[in-house]
């Protein structure tokens, strides 16, 4: 644990530049956790740091709390990063569970490590890290269509995949199978918050050098009552995390208000709609051309965003009609590259299934259970793209209820041959 705010004043950049005291507990098997603010104990060797050798998820989190003068904000780092991810590892379902009740489904690999067992998955924490450098594969849960057209051909982008179009949504309801597989980031997300979960959505660059994983790539706005860095105060940014004041982007600024609110509120709709703004900036580098609204995890509107419209190239303002309690999401998104300010690089993904395959794969009981890893593209351009926080919609004035998983949301069957 390291406090950079010495650095900061001898370079003489406070005016410029704030700091917070935190701390990624990155362990070899139950997944990486993060927390800011923490204390930095200079007579300890590294500072306090965790020593997380046989420590459960729950340990984790409270050692956090522990750690600090405050009251942090914990979340857990690139939950699906394979062999790194803690929704992989302890093998959380996106598609099962009911309200405050989460489906763990262990996977083989996970079976013999005391530790990974169902009952050591933790949600005592605030937030998600849903963007994490430049793993746009990892982002969403592609249609199964999309997965067979890349396996094929290599006919559908990265980008394809990320979006997410009303004839897709109708195909959904009407019975397509979503990609078997894969696991997106933002899916998670979206079945926590129908699930009752409300945990904040980040994007963070995970920086580990100078070069290929620029810091910043990508980042979070988050709601300020001051524009002086010099003012910033830690705990005031814990908390708006916490309260889901952030947005998170690759490049797009974008916001929503619904009946006037900001991102993060509760609203009562006291008619038959809520009024919806969205608006979105950007410089002309960052080309934005999709904008999506999310209610309870299901696409209800999109928009193509046409080339041309300056610093502000989308802004409207429109009625939603709501028959249940609902949380909205919008997601914006370009099939632009922003390189060179960002550089494509090649990831190397250390997926599960495919690490079971190698080890396992030559005994006849396990091989029989395994099916190949999902193809996926691996070295694409850094895509402009954002997504708000939610905002939650009481619709009857009796507090939000969180609607569960939707009927069209079903588990992708396994491929029956390799």
């Amino acid at each position: 644990i390291t406090d950079y705010a010495p650095t900061v004043e001898l370079l003489g950049m406070e005016e410029w530049v704030q700091t917070a005291i935190g701390e990624e507990v990155t362990t070899l098997e139950v997944g990486h956790f993060l927390g800011f603010p923490l204390k930095h104990d200079f007579s300890v060797e590294g500072g306090g740091a965790m020593d997380w050798t046989n420590s459960a998820p729950a340990d984790i989190v409270q050692y956090m709390r522990d750690e600090s003068e405050g009251d942090p904000v914990v979340f857990v780092g690139h939950p699906r990063d394979g062999l790194l991810g803690y929704f992989d590892q302890y093998g959380f379902d996106q598609y099962s569970g009911t309200v405050d009740n989460l489906t763990v489904v262990t996977p083989i690999l996970s079976l013999a490590n005391g530790l990974l067992s169902a009952a050591n998955f933790t949600t005592d924490f605030e937030a998600i890290e849903v963007l994490n450098g430049k793993r746009f594969e990892l982002l969403r849960t592609p249609l199964q269509t999309e997965l067979d057209d890349y396996a094929d051909d290599g006919s559908v982008s990265a980008y394809q995949m990320m979006e997410r179009t009303l004839d897709e949504q109708e195909a959904l309801r009407g019975g397509a199978s979503l990609g078997y597989g894969i696991d997106g980031q933002i899916d998670d997300w979206f079945s926590l918050l129908n699930l009752g979960k409300r945990y904040t959505a980040l994007g963070n660059s995970d920086t580990h050098g100078w070069t290929s994983t620029e810091a910043g790539c990508p980042r979070n706005y988050v709601l300020s009552d001051t524009d002086q860095p010099a003012y910033i105060d830690d705990q005031a940014m814990a908390d708006a995390v916490r309260d889901h004041r952030v947005i998170a982007s690759y490049g797009p600024f974008v916001q929503m208000w619904v009946d006037g609110e900001m991102i993060g509120s509760d609203v009562t709709m006291t008619g038959e709609s809520v009024t919806v703004d969205i608006e979105v900036q950007a410089p002309s580098w960052v080309v934005v051309d999709r904008v999506e609204l999310y209610a309870n995890g299901e696409l209800i509107r999109e928009w193509t965003v046409e080339p041309g419209g300056g610093v502000v190239p989308f802004s409207e303002r429109f009625d939603v009609e709501l028959e249940e309690d609902a949380w909205l999401v919008t997601i914006v998104m370009g099939d632009g590259d922003l390189g060179p300010v960002f550089s494509p690089i090649e990831v190397p993904y250390v997926d599960l299934q495919m690490v079971v395959e190698e080890a396992l794969g030559g005994v006849d009981l396990v091989s029989s259970m395994l099916v190949p890893a999902a193809p996926l593209p691996r070295v694409h351009p850094v895509h402009p793209f954002a997504l708000t926080n939610p905002i939650w919609v009481d619709t009857d004035g009796d507090g939000f209820t969180a609607p569960g998983l939707p009927s069209w949301l079903s588990a992708p069957e396994a491929p029956t041959s390799k």
